[in-house]
């Protein structure tokens, strides 16, 4: 059975591409969505078995206001029915050191920077941070 990745990502282009690398190289159903509450409703249903998260995005808003995927990654984190669900952040616009930064505000379990390069690598990472999650769950 395929696992599911919840695709959280404003950029048409990124997720285009991510969709297609995910689905055909990494065995997974896509789904998009860039609404919070879609978004949280999703996580709470247990319809995704992992998130994958830009931290800019353009199209998102929470109670009027813009919402970035940091802010998103850490109220899924928060809340007890989606706390255990990993949460792969992602962006492009990242200099040394944010990285550690970026992980430690969103509360998420992994950070892979844009473009895609190496699409097994990128691939091995959203897998890794799936099986690690998993690993963590059993205890």
């Amino acid at each position: 059975m395929k696992k599911r990745l919840l695709l959280v990502e404003d950029d048409v282009m990124n997720k285009k591409v991510i969709k297609l690398i995910l689905e055909r190289k990494g065995d997974f159903e896509v789904l998009l969505s860039e609404d919070p509450l879609e978004i949280f409703s999703l996580a709470r249903s247990n319809e995704v078995d992992i998130l994958l998260v830009d931290i800019s995005l353009t199209n998102s808003f929470l109670d009027g206001k813009e919402v970035n995927g940091i802010r998103i990654s850490r109220i899924l984190k928060d809340d007890p029915l989606t706390s255990l669900i990993p949460i792969i952040i992602t962006t492009a616009h990242a200099m040394k050191g944010d990285c550690e930064r970026f992980l430690q505000e969103s509360g998420a379990d992994g950070y892979i920077s844009k473009p895609i390069e190496d699409i097994p690598r990128f691939v091995g990472k959203v897998n890794e941070v799936l099986r690690n999650s998993s690993n963590r769950g059993a205890s």
